[in-house]
């Protein structure tokens, strides 16, 4: 049969997935944290964490900036959550692969089985990631998370908690008066600078 090299759009989605890998056995066991704790926001099927740990999924992220126009040097706005970390870990290596340059908001609370240890929590892996040198961002700020993106639905103890894995990955925090103002923050964030909207959300 006729053997072809890969095309470029290939090489990335190649690089994306072995990104994802090394990332994952960076965390290790740990992206998944206990069913419930203080920072558990709402529920999620345990199956549904699982799947989100193949890499795969960072090379279908691939795809999705490339139909959407997003090479080397484009920004993309991501909003990232503690929920579902394994994608969060696709959507980064997907940029890193293509070359594109994310502006990163998160949030801490987390669905059942996500990132839900207060002692590890979404930004505890984003540092640790960045100091493993898979890449070298960081968000540009976090909120609590919950209902109302302000902790909601947490008790108070909670709330703490998230704040506190904020502060200690010195982050800034976004504590918003309900949820519209939240949006308003990421989005005045995404713009940045320039006072334009990157052309993608992830």
């Amino acid at each position: 049969f006729l053997q072809t090299s890969p095309t470029a759009h290939q090489m990335e989605k190649q690089a994306a997935v072995a990104l994802a890998v090394r990332a994952l056995a960076v965390l290790g066991s740990r992206i998944s944290g206990p069913e419930f704790t203080l920072i558990t926001t709402t529920l999620a099927p345990h199956e549904a964490k699982l799947l989100s740990r193949h890499p795969d999924f960072s090379a279908v992220v691939v795809g999705w900036l490339a139909e959407a126009g997003v090479g080397i040097g484009n920004r993309v706005a991501v909003n990232l959550s503690g929920s579902f970390p394994a994608l969060n870990i696709a959507v980064l290596a997907a940029i890193q692969a293509v070359g594109a340059e994310p502006v990163i908001t998160s949030s801490v609370g987390a669905s059942t089985w996500g990132a839900t240890d207060p002692e590890f929590t979404w930004l505890d892996m984003e540092r640790q990631l960045r100091e493993s040198a898979l890449w070298l961002w960081k968000s540009a700020a976090a909120s609590p998370g919950g209902v109302g993106d302000r902790g909601g639905g947490l008790a108070p103890e909670g709330k703490v908690l998230a704040i506190a894995a904020i502060g200690r990955n010195e982050v800034p925090l976004m504590e918003s008066a309900d949820l519209a103002a939240g949006v308003k923050r990421r989005l005045e964030l995404y713009r940045g600078s320039s006072g334009e909207l990157p052309p993608v959300l992830v």
